[in-house]
C-alpha cells in the first residue's frame, strides 16, 4: 500500500480517527526501515510504545513538527537533513578508515593525533603555522586584549 503525502496529511491531520490511524501505523510498520532512514535521521520516526493505543495517545507521545499545515515543506526539509546526516555518518567512517590506513593519523578513544609528531614538527617548523592560526601576537597585544573589558574573553560569561 503506497500513500501520497496528501493522503497522509488527510489521515493524520484532517481526519485523525482510529481507522485512519491504524492504516498509518500499518503502513509505517511495514516500511519502517525506509521511512526512518528517509525522514527520521536513521532513528525511529515515531514513538510507538505500550502507551500508544489511541490517536490521542499517539499525538501526546509524538510531538512532531511534521503534523502541521506546511506538511510538504516539513517532509522535504526532514528528508534533506536526514540524507545529510546519513551521508556524514557514511563518509566519516570512510574518512577515518583512510586516515588509519595511511598510518599518519591515529585514533585513541575517539581523539585524533598525529602518529609521527617529531617528523611533522620538522616538516612544519618553517611553515609558520602558528602565525596562520593566531596572527602576529606579542606580549603587549595579548595584555591589551586580556585587559580590555570589551574583549570577547572578558565579555563572554561562559569563560568564567
Amino acid at each position: 500500500m503506497l500513500i501520497s503525502v496528501e493522503d497522509f496529511r488527510n489521515i493524520v491531520w484532517l481526519n485523525p480517527n482510529e481507522f485512519t490511524f491504524n492504516e498509518m501505523l500499518e503502513y509505517y510498520r511495514s516500511n519502517k526501515e525506509m521511512l526512518n532512514k528517509a525522514f527520521g535521521y536513521g532513528k525511529s520516526l515515531f514513538i510507538l510504545n505500550s502507551k500508544v493505543k489511541t490517536v490521542e495517545d499517539f499525538f501526546e507521545e509524538n510531538k512532531l513538527d511534521i503534523f502541521c499545515e506546511s506538511l510538504n515543506e516539513k517532509l522535504y526539509t526532514r528528508f534533506l537533513i536526514s540524507k545529510k546526516v546519513d551521508s556524514v555518518k557514511e563518509y566519516s567512517d570512510t574518512t577515518i578508515r583512510l586516515m588509519k590506513v595511511t598510518g599518519i593519523i591515529k585514533f585513541k578513544n575517539g581523539i585524533v593525533e598525529l602518529a609521527y609528531k617529531d617528523i611533522f614538527k620538522e616538516l612544519l617548523k618553517n611553515v609558520g603555522l602558528k602565525d596562520y592560526i593566531f596572527g602576529e601576537l606579542d606580549d603587549k597585544t595579548i595584555d591589551e586584549y586580556e585587559g580590555n573589558y570589551n574583549s570577547y574573553m572578558i565579555d563572554n560569561k561562559d569563560n568564567i
